[in-house]
């Protein structure tokens, strides 16, 4: 689990508004570039692989504490998942 907050705040269900933590942490330039804005305490999980095959996959589950007290107030929780290659997959 990768959280900017209190792990063990996570184990729901959220029936609480106010959980979370502004930490104001440095954020991160490609989700800014996808958010179009600064982002702040950002989580993130970079490495490097080699691929033995020519597709790859995976499963997520994005959750934010912030909704939905925070939905549609100008404040946005952002996921991405970005992958460079040196060759086009």
């Amino acid at each position: 689990m990768l959280s900017t907050g209190d792990i063990w705040d996570a184990t729901g269900p959220n029936r609480t508004s106010g959980m979370g933590n502004n930490h104001f942490f440095a954020g991160d330039k490609d989700l800014e570039t996808l958010a179009n804005g600064k982002t702040f305490d950002a989580a993130v999980l970079e490495f490097d692989f080699s691929a033995n095959s020519d597709s790859m996959s995976f499963d997520y589950v994005f959750a934010s504490e912030e909704y939905p007290e925070y939905a549609n107030k100008g404040l946005n929780d952002v996921f991405a998942f970005l992958s460079a290659t040196p060759q086009p997959i």
